[in-house]
């Protein structure tokens, strides 16, 4: 009904002034507690935003505000509303009112949001973005709020921080649809022109009506319209107020995440504050009180591997052939000791010092080219050719001047190393001797080399107590190679330790020292010391004994001392532009330069051992020193151990391209292609060598470290509850990474040209990964979990083992008795295991163990030979000394000169138990001795230490699984403190009840051994074995 004042009393909806006032005074838009008094209480139902647009809203009539006072929105829902309605003052053309309508609608909705964002957000946040009248597609679908695009991004803020496209595709197909919608309106033929333009015009300051022509408006149809306006603006203010509850809860998230992320921090450094606390606590449980030692092949794991492989077998026939091949060596050993001490001092005649002479020039120089053509691959950087030729000049001249001591005894021990060089490459067709004629034999390399080494001696008695400069250095590194190579690392090790002593009084250690130096005269003393370092920490390990200098005794060889040499007396000649050379900053980018100039290539390899050294070092002084056990706790040693473990995986992964095992022979090939050399195939092969020694010699300290974990952990099960490590998982973890590491250099030995000359040096690490792989199948071989396992170990061994002795045993015989020594033992250990895995597979061929056998009496019987002519070089001396005579004298037998070089000795004629001592006088017993085939029977007075040794007295670090195992996982079962203690007790009944029996079996074991000990181990113990003998 309509009603002329303006006034709708009916339907609680009124434009009078004094509802306008009541309305327009509520500035709090949303709010329930609008002053209405038709106002009731309804069900809100909230309309989805993507529906919003799409409420239809006639166009006759809307619901404004005036222009000048801001327009307000009320939450009330119901079936009465109080709202304000705009008359127009204008009348407009049917297209012009449609368009008014539209701008009207854009600036009420910015106005209202404008309004709305004073008062409700004014709490809330100072920045909030602005709503715009149209949201795009990505905003609409994640029901958040829009604002305006950037005209550079062409984006609004979220879809840039999304990172999604900005489309308004809803927003156009809305408006598309609504235009249609126009069209067919205004083309409908009842529509009359006077309504088209009785259509409200935009809010203005004043209301000025037409009573004529808002008249003409059916009042039902406006009422409709004004209610559906009212629910859709109530509606965007419901949606604008989710909007902001959704932005404020996503930015407490985010603070939430924040604050989490850095508390996440600090509770990590908290615990760690923690973690240090209570390992610096001295009532923490220590380990049981051990020295460990880096032993692996010892008399009680030769019994083991007896029991094991050869029950059914005697003692005496199982140690048949290794007391052969270990009693040569020992008689050998002896001769050459006899030889140092007794005749390395020359004779006198008419009071002149009458040396040994030494080949004639020609043979000199080559041996001395043999000799440089060798040592490359090793000990690079010490002595150049052209030092060695021009030593052998001056010695060979006519002229007046003369050799001094220190050039004496380089030149001697280049020659000495020379001849032993020349035996082995001499052997059969070498790519790397020039063909002249001078081809000498084998017995003439010997006896020049046997002259060498005896003057050689005696310039080192006269020269090691006192620092006589480089020469001095140099010859005692070579000497340490030599002896080290050719005799035990025991000896070497003393020789070492003199030249280390020289080098500190030498001040090599300082970088201090270098200053004053030319970079040729700097680069070699820096390439002694880093010799003198690196050998002693790899002597330290084999032997089990302290470094003799420390990482604190020095500032040389560290990452700033490389970054300094290489930069200042390297770079300038490689580097013409400034810019590049400014931009080495660190050693790694000087290296990078350094590793593609095959002159360098040395600096370059020395930098990543000089590291891997370091972790040596640390692995020493954790695992194996006196105090480890002392001062650590059992968890403090795991940390280390880990630590260790860690430093070592990643030095190899942090290795150069051409360091790397998987690509250094391409690189290094590409390289020495590239760059002139004299000898390219010489000097590739050089390169690919000392990378191969890096990583034999990484390996071997992985496998020492797990090992001796291992044996940490066996040693200490009353200590796995407390512990605060996951003992199982690092016992799996260390017990296959030994055994991997094993595999992986006996696989890369096989991918070796072996040349003895060249890789003599890995023999070592070699060795050790043979002999933990034969305990691993010794250990495993009955149990069916590990079968496949066993199966592969197997093959690695053997193949490993053809490719040692080369193709038609090519390499089986050489003029070393360690490298006899490591034949015989792998022949033996091969040959029982195959035995074996051949007797619990039935199914499996018959095995043959004919060929093993004949290799063994091969190699024993060229052993023996060598040891004959070592003795007849003894006696030979003595002739001409002088002395053999007085020997003869002595003896009441008066034995002939005949009867000492005959090959057959008759043993009736002197003692059967002559004991063989080094630090006595020489007898023709003794000498009749060695020259002998007869054992070497455990004689004599061994020192207690040595006698009570028993089998439980063990010192390898190689722990047996099947004593273990049950132990290191009892931290799973239901009461671990009873079962363990009831398991050690009953370990230790079992053990009591079989020890008597085991116990005598292992001592006659023993007393087979010669001089009732094993004298080798990888390498020879001559030393203690002579030191115990008493």
């Amino acid at each position: 009904m309509e009603n002329q004042g303006g006034d709708y009393g009916a339907n609680g909806f009124s434009n009078s002034p004094n509802n306008m006032n009541a309305m327009f005074n509520n500035e709090n838009i949303g709010r329930s507690d609008v002053s209405n008094p038709n106002h009731q209480q309804g069900s809100l139902r909230l309309i989805p935003e993507t529906q919003m647009w799409s409420i239809p809203v006639p166009d006759q009539l809307m619901t404004v505000s005036n222009r000048e006072t801001p327009i307000m929105s009320s939450n009330v829902v119901g079936p009465n509303l109080s709202v304000n309605v705009a008359y127009p003052n204008t009348t407009y053309s049917p297209m012009e009112q449609q368009s008014q309508i539209q701008i009207q609608q854009q600036s009420d909705v910015s106005t209202m949001m404008e309004h709305t964002n004073s008062n409700d957000l004014s709490g809330s946040g100072k920045n909030l973005k602005k709503r715009v009248s149209k949201a795009c597609d990505h905003c609409r679908k994640r029901k958040i709020r829009c604002d305006e695009v950037d005209q550079y991004t062409k984006k609004c803020s979220n879809c840039v921080k999304f990172e999604s496209p900005c489309t308004f595709k809803h927003r156009d197909e809305i408006l598309k649809k609504k235009r249609k919608l126009e069209i067919k309106q205004n083309s409908a033929p009842d529509k009359s022109p006077q309504a088209q333009n009785n259509v409200p015009n935009s809010v203005s300051s004043s209301i000025v009506g037409n009573k004529s022509e808002f008249e003409s408006f059916n009042s039902n149809v406006s009422l409709e319209n004004s209610i559906i306006n009212k629910v859709s603006d109530v509606q965007n203010s419901l949606n604008r107020k989710m909007n902001l509850k959704i932005e404020k809860l996503d930015r407490k998230m985010s603070y939430i995440i924040d604050n989490v992320a850095r508390f996440e921090w600090l509770l990590d450094k908290a615990l760690k504050k923690q973690e240090d606390k209570h390992k610096e606590k001295s009532n923490l449980p220590k380990p049981a009180r051990k020295i460990y030692s880096t032993a692996l092949l010892t008399t009680q794991k030769l019994y083991w591997l007896k029991q094991s492989l050869g029950a059914n077998i005697s003692n005496e026939e199982f140690l048949s052939p290794l007391n052969e091949i270990l009693g040569i060596s020992l008689k050998w050993y002896a001769t050459q000791m006899k030889k140092f001490m007794d005749l390395s001092s020359p004779a006198f005649f008419s009071s002149e010092i009458i040396l040994y002479s030494l080949p004639p020039k020609q043979q000199a120089k080559r041996l001395l080219e043999n000799f440089h053509a060798t040592l490359l691959s090793s000990v690079t950087g010490l002595v150049s050719l052209k030092e060695c030729l021009d030593l052998a000049e001056k010695y060979y001249s006519e002229s007046a001047e003369k050799l001094t001591y220190p050039e004496h005894l380089l030149l001697n021990v280049c020659l000495c190393s020379g001849a032993s060089a020349t035996q082995s490459i001499t052997r059969g067709d070498s790519k790397y001797l020039r063909k002249d004629r001078y081809d000498p034999n084998s017995q003439e390399l010997k006896m020049i080399e046997n002259v060498a080494l005896l003057n050689a001696m005696y310039y080192y008695h006269k020269l090691s107590t006192v620092c006589s400069g480089t020469r001095t250095l140099q010859a005692l590194l070579l000497l340490n190679r030599y002896f080290q190579l050719t005799y035990d690392t025991e000896l070497a090790n003393c020789i070492l330790g003199t030249a280390i002593r020289l080098a500190v009084d030498m001040e090599l250690n300082r970088k201090s020292s270098y200053k004053s130096l030319d970079f040729e005269e700097a680069i070699r003393r820096r390439s002694m010391w880093w010799h003198c370092f690196c050998t002693d920490k790899l002597y330290s390990l084999m032997l089990s004994r302290p470094p003799i200098v420390g990482e604190r005794d020095m500032d040389m060889l560290t990452d700033q001392n490389y970054y300094e040499v290489i930069k200042t007396n390297i770079l300038p000649d490689l580097i013409d532009k400034k810019e590049d050379f400014d931009k080495i900053t660190d050693v790694n980018s000087a290296l990078n330069i350094v590793v593609n100039f095959c002159q360098h290539i040395s600096i370059f390899i020395s930098y990543y051992v000089s590291k891997l050294v370091s972790i040596e070092s640390k692995i020493y002084s954790t695992c194996f020193a006196v105090r480890s056990t002392l001062d650590l706790s059992f968890d403090a040693m795991l940390d280390k151990i880990k630590d260790l473990n860690d430093s070592l995986n990643n030095w190899r992964n942090n290795l150069h391209v051409s360091m790397k095992l998987k690509t250094y022979k391409q690189y290094l090939s590409v390289l020495y292609a590239q760059k002139s050399q004299e000898n390219p195939a010489l000097s590739f092969e050089i390169a690919c060598s000392r990378v191969l020694h890096c990583h034999f010699r990484a390996l071997y300290s992985k496998v020492i470290l797990s090992m001796v974990t291992t044996s940490l952990l066996t040693d200490n099960k009353r200590l796995y509850k407390g512990s605060r490590h996951d003992i199982p998982q690092i016992y799996i973890l260390f017990s296959s990474q030994f055994l991997n590491a094993s595999k992986e250099m006996l696989q890369l030995f096989q991918g070796i040209d072996y040349q003895a000359h060249m890789y003599n040096e890995i023999m070592y690490q070699f060795s050790t990964a043979v002999f933990v792989l034969f305990f691993y199948v010794v250990d495993n071989i009955t149990n069916p979990k590990t079968k496949g396992e066993v199966k592969e170990t197997i093959e690695i061994l053997k193949k490993s083992y053809d490719h040692l002795v080369g193709e038609n045993d090519e390499q089986l015989l050489f003029d070393n008795v360690k490298w006899n020594t490591l034949i015989v033992f792998y022949s033996h250990f091969l040959k029982y295991v195959l035995q074996r895995y051949h007797q619990l597979n039935n199914s499996m061929s018959q095995f043959d163990p004919t060929i093993y056998e004949e290799i063994i009496t091969k190699v024993i019987t060229h052993s023996r030979k060598i040891k004959d002519e070592t003795v007849d070089q003894l006696i030979m001396s003595l002739k001409s000394y002088g002395s053999f005579h007085s020997l003869q004298k002595d003896n009441e037998a008066a034995l002939a000169d005949d009867v000492l070089n005959a090959n057959e000795i008759d043993l009736e004629g002197f003692a059967e138990e002559t004991p063989i001592n080094l630090f006595g006088e020489l007898s023709v017993d003794i000498l009749k001795m060695l020259k002998s085939h007869s054992p070497v029977s455990n004689i004599g007075k061994i020192s207690p230490l040595s006698r009570k040794k028993g089998m439980s007295d063990d010192v390898s670090l190689y722990p047996i699984r099947s004593d273990s195992t049950s132990f290191v996982y009892s931290i799973h079962s239901s009461d671990t403190g009873d079962n363990l203690s009831d398991d050690l007790e009953d370990l230790e009944n079992s053990d009591t009840t079989s020890d008597t029996g085991i116990k005598k079996d292992f001592e006659a074991f023993s007393a087979l051994l010669p001089l009732g000990k094993l004298i080798y181990d990888r390498d020879y113990s001559f030393v203690n074995t002579f030191r115990d003998y008493e």
